[in-house]
């Protein structure tokens, strides 16, 4: 195995999220079906992930860990509800540790 392979990087990342999904299936579905309603009723149109984990969070949409969050915004890109700007910013979360965050936009 190559330690510097950018297709074994991307199936490993695929890989990690696919298992992670398939541990938060109701998780997933919720979080999916909130997203395409908030393309509707959000007034912003350029959000993070960080943003995205916050409107969860106050519809009470949890899931089971928190690496979900990472499979979530995969699956939303992959499935065109959101599309990365190629802009990022420093994330507000303390835990974070300001590492940069993409921005998206409604697909």
């Amino acid at each position: 195995m190559d330690l510097f392979s950018y297709a074994e990087s991307t199936k490993a990342r695929d890989d990690g999220c696919r298992k992670v999904a398939l541990n938060n299936l109701g998780f997933m579905q919720r979080a999916l079906d909130h997203l395409k309603m908030c393309q509707f009723v959000r007034s912003t149109n350029e959000f993070t992930g960080e943003d995205i984990r916050r409107w969860l969070s106050e519809a009470g949409i949890e899931p089971a860990h928190q690496n979900a969050y990472g499979a979530l915004i995969l699956t939303a890109q992959r499935r065109k509800i959101i599309v990365g700007t190629g802009v990022y910013v420093p994330m507000k979360l303390k835990t974070s540790r300001a590492r940069k965050n993409q921005v998206y936009a409604w697909a």
